[in-house]
């Protein structure tokens, strides 16, 4: 390994960085080879008041921001996809929740360094704050599962979640290139792949959690830190960040099935004006 494991705040550094970099080099080709749409892309909204020159930027960082999270995420889910099945392969609860491998550390480290970076993108592109929220919480409970080196199977279990980030990034390049049988067929694989992975997944992640950690057996085994009181802080939040980050989950999904009922309706609508 080029940087030692023992410190994960420099691999966080280092994939921080090597995000940044491929937000410039995906700048850098995409002036190259579609010219057209990089600096052309069409207002989103007709009545948006702010200058054409900073509405294309933002689109340009939006573009950019699109193909490098595709990427890393592309890297980083099958490292906790490696991750997650490790775990299942253990019987022993003790061994599940003190996993502490190398795809996990790299899939939590990647993870953290790409949140921060989506959240210097998303001030480039002036999202509101709403947006960066989920990396807050992301961040926050994921450093103590570094630190503590513990939990890393199911935070690997939670973040299956990020699957369903593959079609809905080549939804919005496929929009934006106005390739239309493709961002449909990406909308339908965002659709399928939410239900199991964002609607299903995290309340079985929970329920498993709980479980362990009700059982008198095994609740000797089931902390994160051994201080008690920064174990129950740490818990508190994890709680929280998940129901907030559920939430989202369900309203986005409530989002993408009416815009998927709208595109079916269409057709049906001028099949019968016609």
């Amino acid at each position: 390994m080029f940087v030692p494991l023992e410190n994960p705040a420099i691999l966080v550094g280092v994939y921080f960085v090597l995000c940044c970099v491929l937000h410039g080099f995906i700048g850098w080709i995409s002036s190259i080879f579609v010219p057209d749409l990089y600096y052309h892309f069409r207002l989103s909204k007709p009545s948006l008041n702010i200058p054409h020159a900073q509405h294309i930027s933002q689109q340009q960082a939006d573009w950019n921001l699109n193909i490098t999270s595709l990427i890393a995420v592309c890297i980083m889910t099958p490292l906790y996809t490696v991750t997650l099945l490790g775990g299942f392969s253990n019987d022993s609860v003790e061994d599940r929740w003190g996993m502490h491998g190398i795809s996990g550390i790299h899939a939590i480290t990647l993870h953290i360094g790409l949140s921060l970076y989506e959240c210097v993108a998303y001030a480039m592109i002036g999202k509101q704050i709403a947006f960066y929220l989920h990396h807050v919480a992301y961040i926050t409970t994921a450093v103590p599962v570094l630190y503590f080196q513990r939990f890393q199977f199911y935070m690997a279990w939670f973040a299956m979640v990020e699957w369903t980030n593959v079609p809905l990034c080549l939804m919005y390049l496929f929009g934006s290139l106005q390739w239309q049988t493709p961002r449909t067929i990406s909308g339908i694989l965002l659709w399928l792949t939410y239900i199991p992975f964002r609607l299903i997944s995290p309340p079985m992640c929970v329920y498993q959690i709980l479980t362990e950690m009700s059982d008198g057996h095994s609740n000797s085994v089931t902390w994160v830190s051994e201080d008690r009181t920064i174990n129950t802080v740490w818990f508190f939040i994890l709680g929280i960040s998940y129901l907030g980050i559920q939430g989202l989950s369900v309203w986005w999904f409530y989002l993408i099935s009416r815009g998927m009922l709208r595109a079916l309706k269409k057709p049906a609508k001028s099949t019968k004006t016609k």
